[in-house]
């Protein structure tokens, strides 16, 4: 809050002393930015959903298990529209206790066919994983990503590729 002071004539020759408040309004805040976007809440249709390749046949709320367990595996996740991506949230296979993905990398894109690799100054980030099959871990994006593609990319993993993944954010 400041206090301003102003003088004021109050009759020839007198004068009087006002202090005078003004309350400083702050811009109000922005809506968080973290809303489940579908991968596991069922807000996705399967087709929303593809993979490089596959054990079994899944849906959006199952575990994705690779056929080949590389570098090269990724799960991509269509969004439909132009979103806002502010977290990853991953787990392991709950069918397959112990098999689950360490680290991982994101790529996204806007129209499905040419990708960026998130990152900064040029370097890829890798995000941490799981630990085990059963723990839900949290990675928040430093850098929210727009885009409508985004593919997860395992680069580590325990006794195979598998995960589950939902995505936060909201509309840009």
């Amino acid at each position: 809050m400041a206090v301003f002071h102003k003088i004021l004539p109050l009759i020839a020759g007198l004068w009087c002393l006002m202090a005078v408040t003004a309350e400083k309004k702050e811009a109000p805040k922005p809506a968080p930015c973290y809303e489940a976007l579908g991968v596991q809440t069922g807000g996705l249709d399967d087709g929303d959903i593809t993979a490089s390749s596959k054990l079994a046949n899944f849906t959006a709320t199952d575990s994705w298990c690779s056929q080949e367990n590389d570098e090269n595996q990724y799960l991509q996740i269509d969004l439909g529209e132009k979103t806002k991506l502010t977290r990853i949230a991953t787990q392991g296979a709950l069918e397959q206790p112990g098999k689950h993905v360490k680290t991982f990398a994101v790529l996204y894109s806007m129209d499905g066919k040419k990708f960026q690799t998130y990152g900064a100054n040029g370097t890829e980030k890798i995000f941490d994983g799981n630990v085990d099959s059963f723990t839900v871990h949290h990675n928040n994006l430093k850098s929210p990503i727009v885009a409508r593609y985004v593919r997860i990319n395992p680069r580590s993993w325990e006794k195979g590729i598998c995960m589950r993944v939902e995505l936060y954010g909201c509309d840009p």
